[in-house]
């Protein structure tokens, strides 16, 4: 249920309300669930603000930073790039997570 959840609202803050028909949601490039780890949940939800704060700070409008195909210059998922987060289509972003998992458990990174 946390999943979902979490996947809901990371979907919704990508797309905002630009009415794409695609929506992206953020993985933690280590793989590791955010969503079922209220700790992980709570330093994405930190990052995240974080990230949105320089957004503001950049003078991007809020629905913008999030908009994966916005003209941001991708500086939303630069700075969440930089805080261990990745971008993916919400359709397949548990298999990502998945893989992104096994990448780093191979790596001995997890």
């Amino acid at each position: 249920m946390l999943r979902t959840a979490a996947l809901v609202l990371a979907a919704l803050m990508l797309t905002g309300l630009t009415g794409c028909t695609a929506s992206y949601v953020y993985v933690r490039a280590d793989g590791r669930d955010f969503a079922e780890d209220q700790a992980l949940y709570q330093q994405f939800e930190t990052d995240r603000m974080t990230c949105q704060g320089e957004g503001h700070s950049s003078n991007i409008p809020s629905n913008a930073a999030y908009h994966s195909t916005g003209d941001v210059g991708g500086n939303a998922r630069d700075c969440m790039g930089k805080k261990g987060y990745t971008v993916v289509q919400s359709d397949v972003a548990e298999l990502k997570r998945q893989d992104l998992a096994a990448k780093s458990r191979r790596e001995g990174t997890a």
